[in-house]
């Protein structure tokens, strides 16, 4: 008999959850085209400036399929991705409640419960949990795959230049969220993937796997502050990255450093930068060229602000090994310019290559929009120095030879010796220690410098990358390190992610 009754109980309630399943699933029916109306009516209010809404309304507006609270069924799928999501955040730094956490579990709670007061009919929950998780949905995967910053809107409009406009400052290659990403995305969910979609679109880059778990264990609270903002750099989708080549150079401008990668080995030197007002700007390329004694094209900027004032002063121009060129091509005596001639474009000024040459004796060209460089430097005192940002925009490295070799891989013995030669470092075989004699006998200790090489072109060209980090690992070591903000980018970075963090 107990059996019976409890068999018998068991099935009345299977019968009653039935019922209030079959209920349910009636109302979300009846209430599915209220809901659509409703939600078009809130995406033509929303304002949200923070989450990822522009994309939204128009997979909406294209008539795109619903993707959450459909029907009853879908609650749970809505419940595991929000958890989802809300795990996430935390463990990023980000505050929960501007994925909307909160709110979309609430509604999920009083749809599954059928807790719906007078002021808020059915379809309005429906249509606002829509919303709502489609936003935190796309925001997380969005800011996960891409970046929840845009580095372009940061740091491209901070410094003016000359011409009353803004002096980019980023000029790295990004893929940024489009179209197909929004149609792609939703598409995970549609087919059910969603949960797997999230759990793979986290960065797998060594470098951000290696901060992130730093922050989870680090307690020091401008440490944290650090890592997570170079987390969102490492987010930032660089198309080819130089970073991901077997052999590439990395210049980091806050570590005031250039490592030249490559599989068994790691070069390691100083380097001088920009300094705040002449910012080195952050760019991708590749090193094609190595030119030898080079000759200096003082670029205008320089010419206005630095040279033109020294205008009819000989001993000036002499002492600096200045030639004043006009664009006809005559070479025009410093006595008879003006600081206005100088500065109103129709002359140029170049420094004679040589040992006194600001270039040094090694220059490393790479293609890019602000006629900035590699290169050696003829006061390599620079380099004992804390502080080295002191350039107008190009780099100095320490050991331009040792870095010449490493673009330039597979020379003979003798080219390497023509060019030691050339830059008047001391010759290592025994055919260039000939050379060296013979040229001093016939030339003497202040005879001819030694010429042997102009140029070579680099084959493969080396990926090159100059970027900002405060805080990521070293390259060589591969512990983390913490540098200064000297350009000050760190605030900018935080002032954009704020909204986003407690």
């Amino acid at each position: 008999m107990f059996f019976l009754l409890t068999t018998s109980f068991i099935g009345c309630k299977g019968m009653v959850a039935s019922d209030n399943e079959d209920v349910m699933a009636q109302k979300f029916a009846s209430n599915i085209d209220s809901a659509k109306i409703t939600l078009s009516e809130l995406l033509a209010k929303d304002k949200d400036t923070i989450l990822f809404s522009k994309g939204i309304k128009g997979y909406y507006q294209d008539n795109g399929m619903w993707l959450w609270a459909s029907s009853p069924e879908t609650l749970e799928q809505c419940d595991t991705i929000i958890r989802f999501i809300e795990k996430k955040t935390s463990e990023i730094g980000f505050n929960k409640n501007i994925f909307l956490v909160d709110s979309i579990k609430s509604d999920i709670s009083r749809l599954k419960e059928q807790n719906i007061d007078s002021l808020s009919a059915i379809y309005h929950i429906m249509a606002r949990l829509e919303l709502n998780l489609s936003k935190a949905y796309l925001s997380y995967v969005a800011g996960q795959c891409f970046g929840f910053v845009n580095p372009y809107k940061v740091f491209n409009r901070l410094d003016r230049g000359n011409g009353g406009g803004y002096r980019p400052l980023f000029d790295v290659p990004i893929e940024l969220p489009d179209s197909n990403f929004v149609k792609n995305s939703f598409g995970h969910i549609l087919k059910e993937e969603a949960l797997d979609y999230l759990s793979d679109i986290e960065s797998k880059d060594e470098a951000y796997i290696r901060l992130k778990d730093a922050y989870m264990k680090d307690s020091i609270s401008d440490n944290k502050m650090k890592l997570l903002l170079n987390m969102e750099r490492c987010r930032w989708k660089i198309k080819d990255t130089p970073l991901h080549e077997k052999k590439h150079i990395f210049v980091n401008i806050p570590a005031q450093h250039l490592w030249a990668v490559q599989p068994d080995s790691v070069l390691s030197m100083r380097i001088c930068c920009g300094a705040f007002r002449t910012k080195t700007p952050m760019l991708t390329s590749k090193v094609n060229l190595v030119q030898f004694n080079p000759e200096w094209g003082i670029p205008m900027s320089i010419i206005k602000n630095e040279v033109s004032g020294h205008a009819g002063d000989s001993s000036y121009f002499a002492r600096h090994r200045y030639s004043i060129i006009h664009k006809s091509g005559d070479t025009i005596n410093p006595k008879d310019i003006t600081s206005a001639q100088l500065r109103n474009g129709n002359y140029r000024i170049s420094q004679k290559s040589g040992p006194g040459n600001s270039l040094g004796r090694i220059i490393f060209r790479f293609p890019n929009q602000f006629s900035v460089y590699l290169h050696d430097t003829n006061s390599p005192g620079a380099f004992r120095n804390e502080k080295r940002t002191i350039s107008h925009g190009c780099v100095r490295v320490q050991q331009p030879f040792d870095l010449a070799m490493f673009v330039l891989p597979d020379l003979d013995e003798w080219t390497i010796e023509k060019i030691r030669l050339s830059v008047d470092i001391k010759p290592q075989t025994d055919r260039g220690k000939k050379y060296l004699r013979d040229h001093l006998n016939k030339n003497g200790s202040t005879g001819k410098p030694i010429r042997l090489i102009n140029s070579l072109r680099t084959n493969p060209e080396t990926p090159l990358y100059i970027g900002y980090y405060t805080a990521y690992p070293n390259p060589q070591t591969r512990q983390i390190e913490f540098w200064p903000d000297r350009y000050e980018y760190d605030k900018q970075l935080l002032r954009a992610i704020k909204p986003l963090l407690p």
